[in-house]
């Protein structure tokens, strides 16, 4: 990977930060793959949500903070 693109991964991380979408450069990051795999149909969405539910009941996220995950990515996919 090219100083370019690491460049431009680390302004997308930051913008994300700064509107809002993600807290954390990992959220930002996290976030942003599961866009792609959404939009890539690398995953189904159905796959991505029964995946998260099952590790959220390992950390013993929420539901309420789930949604506000799920509702980060829409919201992420949205507007770019």
């Amino acid at each position: 990977m090219g100083a370019a693109t690491i460049e431009i991964g680390e302004e997308i991380v930051d913008e994300m930060r700064k509107r809002g979408i993600a807290t954390t450069k990992d959220e930002a990051i996290t976030i942003a793959l599961l866009n792609f795999a959404l939009n890539t149909d690398l995953l189904s969405r159905d796959v991505i949500l029964r995946k998260i539910r099952e590790k959220a009941r390992e950390i013993k996220i929420e539901e309420a903070e789930l949604e506000g995950l799920i509702q980060n990515a829409k919201e992420a996919s949205i507007h770019r």
